[in-house]
């Protein structure tokens, strides 16, 4: 999961409330003035760090929604925050044309159930449902991109949701709201059709580890029956060898003359 937010102009966020003076007013912020305001310490590095931890916060909460259940550990790259608060320092020409930007990302797993059958063979996986949410005061766009050997089909009753390829091969599918939208949610279908590669790819593991199991059952049956074959193979009689003690090698007698 990636997520990347760009402040152009943004509402002053809550962390910043305690740090302006009681004389100095700020309803909104474009990206130089906040920049300006990081780089004089107007904002402190406390007020910047939970700003930061709120993104978090929000990120992981968004994702929660999408996928009821899913847990969410996420990062964020302050490399990222920190490049993108360079500026040319022309307090004459603040604009908001590059925006602050911060980047978050984490890894996790979701359940996806399926119906398989050996005979004939088929993996059917139900049709997903996930719900989208626009943010207040915000344009935001969701990408979903599934891996290659997937192939998807996507309905939503607006019609907000759009089917595209990246160059690799791999579909995926987004929706866009913009700051008007503020809390509309829309629930989108998608029907996920695996390929005959997918599926074979799905279960090599079991495949590797069945042949890993009939061969070590060869070899444990190969063992027994030699272990057996030694059980009763014939023995050399005692007598046969008495008087035969002290030599280094056994001389058979001369054949019989009939």
């Amino acid at each position: 999961m990636k997520e990347t937010n760009n402040y152009y102009v943004t509402s002053l966020p809550n962390e910043f409330n305690g740090d302006l003076p009681n004389k100095v007013i700020l309803n909104y912020l474009n990206s130089d003035a906040f920049r300006l305001c990081i780089e004089e310490n107007v904002f402190d590095e406390n007020s910047v760090n939970n700003f930061l931890n709120t993104e978090k916060s929000n990120y992981e909460s968004l994702y929660k929604r999408l996928l009821p259940g899913l847990e969410v550990s996420s990062n964020i790259r302050k490399d990222v925050f920190d490049k993108s608060l360079e500026w040319d320092k022309d307090i004459s020409k603040m604009d908001a044309n590059n925006p602050i930007r911060t980047f978050l990302y984490g890894h996790c797993s979701y359940p996806i159930s399926f119906d398989f059958s050996i005979i004939p063979p088929n993996l059917d996986i139900p049709a997903k449902i996930f719900n989208f949410t626009a943010l207040p005061n915000e344009n935001i766009t969701y990408k979903i991109i599934f891996p290659n050997g997937i192939s998807i089909d996507v309905d939503d009753p607006l019609n907000r949701s759009v089917k595209k390829e990246l160059s690799d091969g791999r579909q995926y599918f987004e929706i866009s709201f913009s700051a008007s939208d503020s809390n509309l949610t829309c629930a989108v279908s998608c029907k996920m059709t695996p390929s005959a590669l997918f599926i074979i790819g799905i279960f090599i593991p079991c495949i590797v580890g069945l042949v890993i199991t009939i061969i070590l059952i060869i070899l444990i049956i190969i063992i027994r029956r030699k272990r057996k074959q030694k059980q009763y193979a014939p023995k050399v009689k005692e007598e046969d060898l008495s008087g035969y003690e002290g030599e280094d090698y056994y001389i058979p007698p001369p054949p019989n003359s009939k």
